[in-house]
């Protein structure tokens, strides 16, 4: 291993403390202390750390929300491991609040992807609005099913997908039940 390789390991090392830190500060609602520590981490290029900040400024954990801030940072993380699907979701879930659900979709294909299932039900959603969409909706829900908890996707997004998928083969039998019956 070079030096500079080990100075890179070193310095990610550090970064990645640093983002543990953070993260308890913010835990125990030192805020401003974890937003520091964050900001630290995340300028060293730690990618976890980065997702957090960007989550930290999408939200306003303890400062002002700033979009273009929370974007920022998200994409930094999104394009550090050639593709985070954390930080992909959560650009997904920007553009889903702004009701630009072309660019949701782009996102949340994304962060499927690079593996993250949870964003199957975020395109189930969107894709739910478009009854020419219905089949695709089902496929994505599908897709949470078939993903192992907890390293897949999440059980409470399993139980969502769940009622989704109840609720579209309702609808379904209302539109194919014969008139009169």
């Amino acid at each position: 291993m070079s030096k500079a390789d080990d100075a890179r390991k070193h310095r990610l090392s550090r970064a990645e403390e640093i983002c543990l830190r953070g993260q308890r500060q913010q835990d125990a609602g030192n805020l401003a202390s974890g937003f520091r520590l964050l900001l630290s981490a995340a300028k060293m290029g730690d990618p976890v750390a980065q997702n957090n900040l960007g989550y930290t400024y999408d939200v306003g954990l303890g400062i002002r929300p700033n979009r273009d801030a929370a974007m920022f940072w998200y994409m930094k993380a999104y394009r550090s491991k050639s593709g985070d699907g954390l930080a992909a979701n959560n650009i997904g879930t920007i553009f889903r609040d702004e009701h630009n659900d072309p660019e949701a979709i782009r996102w949340f294909k994304r962060a499927v992807q690079y593996g993250n299932a949870d964003a199957n039900l975020e395109l189930a959603k969107i894709y739910l609005k478009n009854p020419k969409l219905r089949d695709k909706a089902v496929s994505a829900l599908n897709a949470i099913l078939k993903a192992t908890p907890p390293i897949g996707v999440g059980e409470d997004t399993q139980r969502e997908a769940r009622k989704l998928l109840r609720k579209i083969k309702m609808i379904q039998n209302v539109k194919t039940k014969p008139l009169g019956s």
